[in-house]
């Protein structure tokens, strides 16, 4: 019997005992192909939310790999452990280290590829079922089945480089190992558990912090949850389990001496499992919510955006020819419309949590008003403003200004907020959280104060209001909203963005 054959039957030999690091093996391998068939599809691109979504699969797609070498690394890790009194024998019966080096690796080898295997024909089976779901929530409707050869390519590279270098870190941790110890394999008497207390609250005001900055700095959430999780399985539970123990009339009660002992053990065997498992769960779970999110956004941002087209003034000598060719697609399918052309000036402000502002002047607002058929605004006072919400805003309007003044830090000028208005759709087609509205005379005194260098803070807009589309309903691919859409996508205006 050659040694290849030697390994390849040692691995039908212990197949159940291989099963469970080949399963896990395998799943990585399939939700890491399903991730790159979906980057890599060619539609992908059609939409804003689909290029967002894939940057955001791209991001998981890394992440997802790291914990896939961890995960590996600690399963086949459990595996030889229990599998240490026969390499002991071999050792005995005259197995050289290299051989047993050879033994392991080619074992590692060949479950490694019979993992990728697998994991892309799960991911192939399961391909179809994917990319409905996903073209159901980004609003694809073509993102059909097509030869993923780059994610076959990626898939297979990726893998096997890991499982080659997951190899070679296993033979480390046999060599380590003299033959008595692996003799006596998982025979030896475990230790008492140890915690830190010291450690234990720190991984809580870790957790503490990630949960105080959810919503504020993802990066600190993301970072201080992941240490206070892998803190909270290997330390702070051992702690409760020795806190349990403390309680006589709890431990003595029953067979509760028994299982709260073994619990301890168990959380201290599977501490750095449990925790590559609710880690990769979480960032599975975020990237869900991330799509949902951005799709229900998105639904929210067109039902609220009575302006079917807005183009961004970057360059005059190319405004022209760049409008000739939306006015015809329009004039082609007879579509009535009316253009307007609207600017705002974009301002830091003093002592407030937000960094800037849109300042539009009021005859601006209400020429916009007018076009939408809502109410107009009385004229303002010098250092008098009118604050407009965005439908989209998620944020307290306390957080612009205080005690009913607003203070702008170039210029340094400070407004006295007169109203706060609250409009169902978004009559400033500037896309921030809210707009100031001020005077003529002092949004003029405002341009006058830029500097030549600063006068890109203006920012000149095209917006095009369609009546016939503020419908406010999803939009079926027959629809003439959704076909001209679709026409002037494809035309790559780099300037226009389509919103509705």
């Amino acid at each position: 019997m050659s040694f290849p054959q030697f390994a390849f039957n040692n691995v039908k030999r212990n197949a159940r005992a291989y099963f469970a690091y080949f399963l896990s093996s395998s799943f990585m391998v399939m939700v890491f192909f399903t991730y790159a068939l979906f980057i890599f599809h060619p539609d992908i691109n059609n939409t804003d939310l689909g290029s967002n979504t894939r940057m955001v699969m791209e991001i998981m797609e890394y992440i997802i790999y790291i914990f896939s070498f961890l995960f590996v690394l600690y399963s086949i890790g459990s595996f030889l452990k229990a599998r240490n009194k026969e390499f002991g024998i071999l050792t005995i019966l005259g197995a050289t280290q290299g051989q047993m080096s050879g033994l392991v690796f080619v074992e590692n080898m060949i479950i490694g590829a019979v993992s990728i295997v697998t994991g892309i024909a799960s991911g192939l089976v399961l391909s179809k079922l994917f990319l409905m779901l996903s073209s159901e929530v980004i609003g694809i409707d073509n993102l059909g089945l097509y030869f993923p050869v780059k994610a076959l390519l990626l898939t297979v590279s990726a893998f096997a480089v890991l499982f080659v270098v997951i190899s070679a870190f296993t033979l480390i941790l046999i060599r380590r190992n003299r033959v008595l110890e692996l003799i006596k394999g998982t025979s030896k008497p475990k230790t008492e558990p140890k915690a830190s207390i010291l450690i234990s609250v720190f991984g809580i005001i870790l957790l503490g912090i990630g949960y105080y900055y959810l919503n504020k700095k993802i990066e600190i959430a993301a970072l201080t949850g992941i240490a206070g999780t892998y803190f909270f399985f290997t330390q702070i539970t051992v702690v409760m389990m020795r806190l349990l123990k403390r309680s006589r009339a709890l431990v003595w009660r029953g067979t509760n001496l028994i299982w709260i002992s073994e619990m301890a053990y168990k959380m201290k065997d599977n501490a750095r499992i449990l925790f590559m498992v609710t880690v990769v769960t979480s960032i599975s779970c975020m990237a869900v919510a991330f799509v949902l999110s951005a799709d229900q956004r998105n639904k929210t941002e067109y039902s609220s955006n009575p302006y079917a087209i807005q183009y961004h003034i970057y360059d005059e000598q190319s405004m022209a020819k760049d409008l000739q060719e939306v006015d015809n697609i329009l004039k082609k399918n007879k579509v009535p419309y009316e253009t307007m052309k609207t600017e705002a000036y974009v301002s830091p402000i003093q002592g407030a949590d937000k960094s800037y502002v849109y300042v539009m002047s009021l005859s601006n607002y209400n020429m916009l008003a007018q076009a939408l058929k809502v109410p107009t605004m009385a004229q303002l006072a010098n250092h008098q403003s009118v604050v407009v919400v965005s439908p989209m805003s998620e944020e307290p309007v306390s957080n612009w200004y205080n005690q009913d003044v607003l203070r702008l830090k170039k210029p340094d000028e400070k407004f006295e907020i007169k109203q706060v208005l609250y409009p169902d759709q978004n009559i400033s087609p500037m896309g921030n959280d809210f707009t100031l509205i001020v005077s003529n005379d002092e949004y003029t005194k405002l341009k006058k104060s830029i500097s030549e260098d600063e006068a890109s803070r203006i920012e000149h807009m095209i917006v095009y209001h369609i009546p016939e589309w503020n419908h406010k309903k999803a939009l079926d691919k027959d629809d003439q909203e959704y076909l001209i859409g679709t026409d002037l996508h494809q035309q790559a205006f780099e300037k226009i963005s389509m919103v509705k």
